[in-house]
């Protein structure tokens, strides 16, 4: 800085703070039927800045600034937001290409288990978005106490939109997943069609329905299925041998994803499940390999 003349004046000095840290993490409990919970938003502050900071805005990011006093190596945490009775929705998830196989020598997929937060109102959220920090999971047993069920890296969450939080694998719902058919049409030259049928054999061996996700990614389906290998842009359609009942999930499905959901059964009175089969016929549609030299 210089001046022409000497004098006094005001001077505000601003300055980047470094190693003064701030992160969320979460603390939920969970009732025993696993539809509601309650939730804790912790604020952790470190200070290795090598400073003290005495009466300290922070942005809590809901909209109120708290005043902040913490000394040199010193960390301070407190409960920033907390909300009762937030429903919650328990789901089940299988994805060959995403979530890998429980036994592939026997084509049984891994079920991965989920709690879905909806933010906004009307599931008692929805007034600030959830910032980005570790979930730890705990459940209420019959018995009135808690079990610890889990962790999971929660993301950053804006209003109106939805987060799922992995709480682990089902060993009690099992889905084998089959190709049954794949028939290759030749068109002209390198260009070809591919007609895909896939087999899900599903069988729940709990006492109470469940609703199951089944989504299905179609570069990994064609990449499976494809005697070439094909560098084309995926078009596809949904073939006539579908037996789902249901159309596809219109917010999850993709150009590259096709996703389901079904109910399965509770098991039966003498202890066995009821198999459940759906087919998924897919279309592809003017692929083009890269070679027409290789054995068919």
């Amino acid at each position: 800085m210089s001046a022409s003349q000497s004098g006094s004046a005001r001077v505000r000095i601003s300055y980047a703070i470094h190693r003064l840290e701030k992160q969320y993490h979460y603390l939920a409990q969970v009732n025993a039927d696993e539809t509601a919970m309650e939730l804790f938003q912790y604020i952790c502050v470190n200070n290795q800045s090598g400073e003290q900071f005495l009466n300290a805005g922070l942005n809590t990011g809901n909209g109120r600034p708290v005043q902040l006093s913490i000394g040199l190596n010193e960390t301070q945490e407190y409960l920033n937001q907390q909300f009762s009775s937030v429903p919650v929705e328990k789901t089940l998830t299988v994805n060959a290409a995403a979530m890998g196989y429980r036994d592939r020598s026997q084509d049984k997929l891994n079920v991965l288990m989920h709690y879905q937060l909806h933010n906004d109102t009307s599931h008692k959220l929805g007034k600030s978005p959830l910032a980005a920090g570790k979930y730890r999971i705990y459940q209420q047993d019959k018995q009135g106490g808690s079990v610890f069920i889990g962790e999971d890296q929660g993301q950053y969450t804006p209003v109106d939109d939805n987060q799922k939080l992995f709480i682990g694998k089902a060993r009690d719902v099992v889905v084998r997943r089959i190709i049954e058919r794949k028939k290759r049409k030749e068109i002209s030259g390198n260009l070809y069609n591919m007609d895909v049928l896939m087999k899900y054999e599903i069988e729940n061996f709990k006492d109470t329905p469940v609703t199951l996700t089944i989504e299905e990614s179609l570069a990994y389906l064609k990449q499976e299925s494809s005697l070439y290998d094909s560098q084309s842009f995926i078009e596809w359609q949904i073939g006539k041998d579908t037996s789902f009942k249901t159309k596809p999930l219109k917010e999850e499905t993709s150009a590259d994803k096709v996703v389901y959901e079904i109910t399965l059964p509770a098991k039966s009175n003498t202890g066995k499940p009821v198999k459940v089969k759906q087919r998924l016929n897919i279309l592809f549609n003017n692929l083009f390999s890269s070679s027409i030299t290789r054995a068919r």
